[in-house]
């Protein structure tokens, strides 16, 4: 990947490289010498054009920086193939570019997508540079790039353990795929952000404890938030709580070859209450996780749950499990599902059983067109039957023209059955609707962007089958540029 440029950097830069391949191949390199390294960083001897070529003058006296270690699926072990960072500037950027070899550049995985899109760009092969500015090992600024020179960026925190993939920043990127494997880089700019002098209302605590070693996981959270807090420059789903969490877990490690990479076992529980101690919710659960062969990971979850909704104490299993496997370079299946008890919330009542089963499957044929299927099915009942049963079936098909511009097509379709005898107020037996969407997108950076649209909604009344309710057409013009 590489190439980031960062505006105004002078003092001591922390880079955090890593490599991450979709699917390792097999070939020994050598490990580095133990021990913190340090390279020395010059500037660049010409100018450098973010083209994905490694062509220019400033790439021969770039610092190299080996990226020697896999980390994930194998634990720390020497890298199975060869990946080099190489790192310059000038006086407006930094500039990081990566060679990353291949044995079989035929099997690089590299398709076109939207910006962000994380959940698609973690099964390509991807590169990725984190800068921590503050050189304190706490936060840092994430860009991920995969062959395609597809972006993703994020602020990391270390303290929070969370990846914010909101945050965006204007940066350039640009990457190839070659006879010996791929070669691209970043180049970002560094931006201003304000924040908000109002004072804060309220009283907020939190706590957070963790101990990670090789094979063992402890995690224990305390958090507390008065009726009054206002979180000015972040995000608090609920006030008046308070929440105490831990977690531990036992971990298994396997080499290439075996039945699987990782295994865990462990016991996560807790408990929520108001600021003045009254309990709202409570759960212990025992899970087990699996990561394995063609990126396969399985999680299956065991969870007991206690619930206080209007006075009334609700205690019931509530089972549940995901799979998802991607079995070639362009298919993708994931599976979903849970069971046991629950609470009909709209009626205040606990409910008999609580089903929901959910199965997807994505197909890109060529790395311009992602299609994709999915079905959700949910189903609730009570003393006396079930309650309701909704099914939800969504196909969406995005062709993209490059890496800034892509056009998508959405059609979901609801269909909801329920029993009116079990509601304590007056429901339609039947309710299905019919959604349809399509999206023109241009962006030239996150803040810089052309949406064209449109959109209808088909729903049906009693007797009444499905009739058009409504059409949007729509427009978004975005624009932001680098002083």
């Amino acid at each position: 990947m590489g190439l980031v440029g960062v505006r105004g950097i002078t003092s001591a830069l922390v880079l955090l490289l890593s490599a991450v391949a979709a699917l390792a191949q097999p070939r020994q390199v050598e490990a580095p010498p133990k021990g913190p390294t340090t390279f020395a960083v010059s500037k660049a001897r010409s100018a450098v054009k973010v083209d994905g070529v490694l062509d220019e003058a400033a790439w021969g006296s770039a610092a190299v920086v080996p990226v020697a270690y896999e980390w994930a699926p194998g634990d720390n072990i020497p890298a199975p193939v060869t990946t080099q960072c190489l790192v310059t500037f000038d006086t407006k950027n930094v500039y990081v570019a990566f060679r990353a070899a291949d044995p079989r550049p035929a099997e690089i995985r590299a398709h076109l997508m939207d910006r962000d899109d994380v959940d698609t760009l973690i099964q390509d092969d991807h590169v990725g540079l984190m800068i921590d500015t503050f050189n304190d090992e706490r936060r840092a600024f994430q860009f991920r790039v995969n062959p395609l020179g597809v972006q993703a960026d994020a602020i990391f925190s270390e303290q929070d353990g969370v990846e914010d993939f909101s945050w965006d920043m204007i940066w350039s990127s640009a990457g190839r795929v070659t006879e010996d494997g791929y070669t691209e880089y970043p180049a970002a700019v560094a931006d201003e952000h304000g924040q908000p002098t109002q004072p804060f209302g309220g009283n907020g605590i939190w706590v957070d404890y963790q101990r990670i070693t090789r094979n063992y996981q402890l995690f224990g959270n305390f958090e507390s938030y008065d009726k009054g807090f206002r979180s000015d420059t972040g995000f608090v789903p609920r006030v008046d709580y308070r929440n105490v969490s831990g977690q531990g877990q036992r971990r298994w490690w396997r080499e290439a070859g075996a039945w699987f990479n990782t295994l865990d076992l462990g016991v996560r529980a807790w408990r929520s209450t108001t600021a003045d101690q009254t309990m709202t919710d409570r759960t212990v659960a025992a899970f087990v996780n699996y990561t394995g062969p063609f990126q396969t990971q399985a999680q299956f979850n065991m969870p007991q749950d206690v619930v206080v909704y209007e006075g009334t104490r609700y205690k019931y299993y509530r089972p549940n499990f995901a799979f998802g496997i991607k079995p070639t370079g362009d298919t993708s299946l994931l599976v979903t599902g849970r069971c046991g008890g629950g609470v009909d919330f709209a009626n205040a009542r606990k409910a008999t059983q609580a089903l929901q089963f959910g199965p997807a499957v994505e197909y890109r044929p060529i790395p311009r067109v992602s299609l994709s299927l999915r079905y959700d099915m949910d189903q609730l009942s009570v003393e006396g039957g079930r309650l309701y049963r909704a099914h939800l079936a969504q196909v969406k098909g995005i062709y993209h023209l490059n890496v800034r511009t892509f056009v998508r097509a959405i059609i979901q379709y609801t269909d909801i059955s329920r029993d009116p005898a079990l509601y304590r107020f007056q429901v339609e037996p039947r309710t299905r609707r019919l959604f349809s969407q399509f999206l023109f997108s241009f962006k030239v950076n996150p803040q810089t962007v052309l949406f064209l649209g449109y959109s209808d909604n088909a729903a049906n009344a009693t007797h009444i089958d499905l009739q058009r309710q409504d059409r949007t057409f729509f427009i978004k013009l975005g624009y932001a540029w680098v002083l």
